[in-house]
């Protein structure tokens, strides 16, 4: 895994590297975490610090989430296997590559989920069956309440994305992937999410250890009411404008 550190100030006449807390933190996770994957492109880190910022506009914000949503799903998705097919082009018949199967399927986590989502699914995957979970969270136990369900039937044997843009506490996560499992049979469950917290991988993992995770970041830590920090707010409020800028 390649990670950027970034050039700090002067120091002492000499430019100087340091490596941030958090960053510690995701060599050390990763190490810990076989599963755990950090996309690290400068396109997608660019747009995440946009994300990041709270002077962001709501319909700015929307706009980065959906450009950088199929980016993730594009890499989660990098080792569905291809067949060759003839096919005409305007020039000449050659053997050009087919995806071998299309069973993938989206489950969101709600509310933020189903933004992030949105974005994958309606610009690389308009094809995909898509689920929903809905999981509010008390804000005095931090623990998941999941409230509505709408699920495929049958997913044992599809690749399924679970889509939860902050991978927090962790806990709705991996009570939305129980569920997956119980009613559907899911067997080859990726999460994918904007940024985490260690915590949250922890979690997920010790009840999903085969559940492969992938992220834009791995941030410090929670403060106390179960937010990540640094973070970007609540994801699905910024999205939808319920609270300005976050």
């Amino acid at each position: 895994m390649k990670l950027n550190v970034h050039p700090q100030p002067i120091r002492d006449g000499q430019p100087f590297l340091i490596k941030p807390r958090r960053l510690v933190v995701a060599i050390q996770l990763c190490k810990k975490h076989p599963n755990l994957r950090i996309i690290n492109h400068p396109i997608l880190l660019d747009e995440l610090s946009r994300m990041r910022n709270k002077e962001t506009a709501k319909e700015d914000f929307a706009r980065h989430m959906d450009q950088v949503a199929p980016f993730l799903a594009y890499e989660a998705l990098s080792d569905l296997s291809i067949e060759y097919r003839i096919i005409e082009t305007p020039v000449a018949a050659m053997s050009a590559p087919f995806l071998s199967s299309r069973k993938v399927a989206l489950v969101s986590v709600l509310g933020a989920g189903e933004a992030f989502r949105n974005g994958m699914w309606r610009n690389l995957l308009p094809w995909a069956p898509c689920g929903m979970i809905a999981a509010r969270r008390n804000e005095q136990t931090l623990k998941a309440e999941l409230t509505y369900t709408r699920l495929p039937k049958k997913l044992h044997g599809w690749k399924t994305l679970v889509v939860d843009p902050m991978l927090a506490t962790g806990g709705s996560s991996s009570d939305a992937i129980d569920l997956l499992k119980r009613e559907t049979g899911a067997d080859d469950i990726m999460l994918v999410s904007l940024v985490a917290a260690p915590m949250g991988v922890d979690v997920l993992h010790e009840r999903h250890p085969n559940v492969v995770v992938y992220t834009l970041a791995l941030d410090s830590s929670l403060t106390k009411n179960g937010y990540i920090n640094p973070g970007l707010g609540d994801a699905g409020d910024r999205y939808f404008g319920v609270t300005p800028n976050g």
